[in-house]
């Protein structure tokens, strides 16, 4: 994925940035890059807290859109933060696993070097919406309780172009003290907990922790197969009917519609959650936001990840959710609308709560 000047990259005199480029820090990572300015930033990681008080972010990831010349499509830049401590093998080994479950093409897993330190990359290929894409992850493995990771997707025919831009943008990356980071040393915590801002917890440290299933077992039947459908506490299961169901909570105020199937005789579940999609994006006239989570192993040990759009439909503001959860050969996909306005974070905290318990537990 990344130039051999990655190899090479060492602090020393910060490169003079061009006319056309601006800087983008972030003080919880404590680093800083700069990027050509028609890149657009469309969501920021929070710069403060406690009593420095800014509007809150319903994600702590930067989200830009990059242009890419000759091409009618964009690519997307997620910069986010991890909390991770185990080792290298580990990362890749479940970044591996995770995508593989979700029934995408792992093309390449690899290690470069930037800033004297690891940087541990992931290259997979999917189809989404029937575009055939691919998305790079790489991980900054060093001693930080946040780190640095970030994903980049693109059409798969352009991708080079979206690399291009990418790598010469990371050659400019800094730490803001002009020290040079250390290495993690695996299953070693950083000895102080990071207090300049909020991390994203991508993946818990080794040894891989003791997945907890959630106390609501709602029995269902998928293509003749008997499963279980663990919900956490203060969600209730309604309307029932074959592998449809929906799930209620009264602090919600709607209804999360949920179907459940098998990758034995349907869709591979990112193909599935792909046309959730696509008739989620229908409703919409507009989308002046969309958020794609990382994929990841949550509570119970159900690989999920979602899509949450926010934007203009026929009759006025309109937001959407929907996700996948992959346990073995059974997955569920999950849809709701959520409510635009003041109460969206705290709708969105109860569904991230019901993502991050929910399981399929297969009976044998």
């Amino acid at each position: 994925m990344l130039t051999a000047f990655w190899a090479t990259v060492v602090l020393g005199t910060p490169r003079q940035a061009p006319q056309d480029t601006q800087t983008y820090t972030d003080p919880q990572l404590g680093l800083s890059f700069t990027h050509p300015t028609t890149w657009v930033l469309t969501s920021e990681n929070p710069k403060t807290k406690g009593h420095h008080k800014k509007k809150k972010s319903d994600d702590d990831s930067a989200h830009f859109t990059l242009p890419l010349q000759g091409a009618t499509s964009t690519a997307d830049l997620l910069v986010m933060r991890a909390s991770f401590s185990g080792s290298a093998d580990v990362w890749q080994m479940v970044q591996a696993d995770a995508n593989k479950n979700m029934k995408r093409t792992v093309e390449k897993q690899w290690q470069e070097e930037i800033l004297g330190v690891p940087l541990l990359l992931t290259k997979i290929d999917y189809t989404d919406n029937g575009e055939a894409k691919t998305t790079v992850t790489g991980l900054l493995y060093n001693a930080s309780a946040n780190k640095f990771l970030f994903r980049l997707t693109g059409p798969a025919a352009d991708f080079d172009k979206a690399q291009y831009e990418f790598d010469n943008s990371m050659q400019s990356l800094r730490t803001l003290d002009n020290t040079l980071p250390k290495a993690q040393e695996a299953d070693k915590p950083v000895a102080k907990e990071d207090e300049r801002g909020l991390k994203h917890v991508i993946i818990a440290p080794t040894p891989p922790p003791k997945y907890r299933l959630a106390p609501i077992a709602v029995p269902i039947t998928v293509s003749t197969k008997s499963i279980v459908l663990r919900i956490p506490k203060g969600w209730s299961a309604k309307d029932v009917k074959d592998n449809v169901l929906t799930l209620d909570n009264p602090e919600l105020g709607y209804p999360v519609q949920v179907t459940l199937a098998t990758s034995l005789d349907s869709d591979p579940p990112s193909i599935a959650l792909s046309k959730a999609n696509g008739i989620s994006l229908a409703d919409f006239r507009t989308v002046t936001k969309r958020y794609d989570s990382p994929i990841a192993v949550n509570d119970a040990g159900c690989t999920t990840e979602s899509t949450w759009r926010d934007g203009l439909g026929a009759h006025g503001k309109l937001m959407s959710m929907e996700a996948v959860g992959v346990s073995g050969d059974f997955y569920f996909i999950a849809s709701c609308r959520p409510v635009p306005g003041p109460t969206y974070i705290a709708q969105k905290k109860l569904i991230d709560g019901l993502l991050s318990e929910i399981s399929i537990d297969i009976q044998s």
